[in-house]
């Protein structure tokens, strides 16, 4: 029975048929119908030559060779590419297609203890191939089978900018994702933080070879110290002297085990068969869908400001706006973001609405896009600033940790102006430590200079940011990311937001503090386009 699956599915035809006298049926059909044997392509062949397909300064596709086939390797490392943290980072989000969570505890990363652990040696590089490309080769101790045969890593690099093209290893997966690809690409760019100067020969030098880092082991008290292999999530309380409450918790009502499993039926076709207790009467708690703008707007009898804005913030409560800001959070990724964000005039509007130049016209590119009639949201630099925006999130966080005490990041979803509920904002986050309090996060990734150094786009007297004497990276006043800082500043309530520029070489942090004047000029302004386009938009705008 094998023989007779294989032969037919050589000619296409697939099957679960357990009985030998159906296959043999099918088998003579497919003779007698001169079925010829499908080519089959190599799917590894496939996707080896593609991941050493690379593009020339010309624009040509040149397929370069296998790294087995190369002779000449070289210990000596001093023409090694500048390899970055960020560049690994955006490899293993953008290639690797790790998810943000996994990104952000890469620290817990079996590859990264890999690295930790100096299981990376006996690095090499080759000078045969172009002079834009190398690649890098290492070998890798198993994680287990330390005694075993090391696995061969190899990865391909862009020599100019670092860039990490594609990966291989000699193990079973061999698809430059597994642990020890990432493993070789953390020690890397440990390697090349720790030689910046491999480059620059003096008379003393010595020969520029791998090199593992040095084990350091820090005392902590027994208390602190956390032996489990999963880290990321928080320890457990124990039981001890100290924190252990002997008294039997409270068991919930009967009440509150119905209202949660009314929740988690809701949106589901289940009906109610029978019910073991008398029916409550607390139906007036139960959740209510909250109105979009364009259903409060057309809920209100009077059309003057004044009372029209009375009647929103009747609608929009301070206990809505946040059932608001909660239900909408992953912002793009969620369909509610898009629902309350509509007809609202909102931070990344603010700068247009400021230095509008009023027409006769009934619509314009600002109302047009506030009402959900254009978007931008696929542009090419909205989608790099969407891939890239959790590497510069996380490496922020990272950096803010070392120098504040508990701090936290958490991600937020659509702001309202409790006293201008017209009037929105959606920040990257809200950052919050002991020492400055609670503030608000925007980051911004560069996609004209993704490929250099933030202080690189500090030479372009029209952008956003310049350097100041000090030599510092600061956002310029006036400049459409200012304004739009400055209207997350006074939606969200908030006294400071850390300004954080990234590109793939690097990010630099700006705290700007909140203006009132300047917000006070946002709600003036966004107060008369709101009635001129967005109001009547919202009315004649059909459900």
């Amino acid at each position: 029975m094998p023989d007779l699956k294989q032969y037919l599915s050589e000619r296409g035809i697939t099957c679960s048929i357990q009985r030998k006298l159906n296959l043999l049926r099918l088998c003579e059909l497919a003779q007698e119908m001169d079925l010829e044997i499908l080519s089959q392509d190599d799917d590894y062949e496939v996707m080896d030559t593609k991941r050493r397909t690379i593009q020339s300064e010309s624009g040509e596709e040149v397929v370069l060779d296998r790294v087995t086939d190369i002779v000449d390797w070289y210990k000596n490392l001093s023409t090694l590419p500048n390899i970055e943290h960020y560049d690994v980072l955006i490899y293993l989000l953008h290639y690797c297609k790790w998810p943000e969570q996994r990104l952000k505890n890469f620290k817990n990363d079996n590859g990264y203890r890999l690295f930790l652990a100096n299981h990376i040696d006996n690095v090499e590089i080759s000078s045969t191939l172009r002079e834009e490309f190398v690649y890098v080769k290492a070998t890798c101790v198993p994680e287990t089978r330390q005694s075993a045969t090391p696995y061969s890593v190899w990865i391909l690099i862009k020599h100019v900018s670092g860039e990490i093209l594609s990966a291989g290893c000699s193990c079973v997966a061999d698809n430059g994702m597994c642990k020890h690809c990432v493993a070789f690409l953390f020690g890397l760019s440990s390697f090349s933080d720790r030689h910046k100067d491999r480059g620059i020969e003096v008379g003393t030098d010595v020969e520029c070879v791998w090199d593992k880092p040095r084990q350091q082991s820090f005392p902590m008290e027994i208390d602190d110290i956390d032996t489990r292999i999963d880290t990321s999530k928080q320890q457990p309380i124990l039981p001890t002297g100290t924190n252990f409450q002997p008294q039997i918790k409270e068991l919930p009502c009967t009440q509150s085990i119905s209202k949660e499993f009314k929740n988690v039926f809701k949106g589901t076709n289940s009906l109610l068969l029978q019910t073991l207790y008398s029916e409550s009467d607390d139906s007036e708690e139960e959740s209510v869908l909250i109105p979009d703008m364009q259903e409060a707007v057309k809920s209100i009898d009077s059309n003057t400001c004044d009372s029209l804005i009375d009647n929103l913030k009747k609608i929009y409560s301070e206990e809505t706006i946040k059932c608001i800001e909660e239900e909408t959070r992953g912002q793009s990724e969620n369909q509610e973001w898009y629902r309350h964000r509509k007809g609202r005039i909102t931070a990344s509007s603010f700068f247009s609405v400021l230095h509008f130049k009023y027409t006769d016209s009934d619509e314009n590119y600002i109302s047009r896009q506030i009402l959900g009639k254009s978007s931008f949201l696929n542009a090419p630099a909205v989608a790099f600033g969407r891939m890239n925006e959790p590497i510069a999130r996380q490496l922020y966080y990272e950096n803010y940790c070392k120098n504040h005490v508990k701090a936290s990041l958490n991600l937020c979803g659509l702001y309202i102006d409790k006293e201008i509920p017209y009037l929105g904002a959606s920040p990257d986050g809200v950052i919050s430590c002991q020492c400055c309090g609670e503030g608000l996060i925007e980051i911004k990734c560069s996609f004209s200079y993704q490929n250099c150094t933030p202080h690189d786009a500090c030479f372009d007297k029209h952008y956003h940011v310049y350097l100041d004497e000090d030599g510092q990276l600061k956002l310029k006043r006036g400049t459409s990311w200012f304004i739009q800082i400055q209207g997350q500043l006074g939606v969200c309530g908030k006294k400071w937001c850390d300004f954080i520029f990234f590109t793939k070489k690097g990010h630099v942090v700006d705290r700007i503090y909140y203006d009132h004047d300047i917000y006070l000029q946002i709600k003036q302004q966004s107060k008369k386009f709101f009635n001129r386009y967005i109001l009547k938009g919202l009315l004649e705008t059909e459900e």
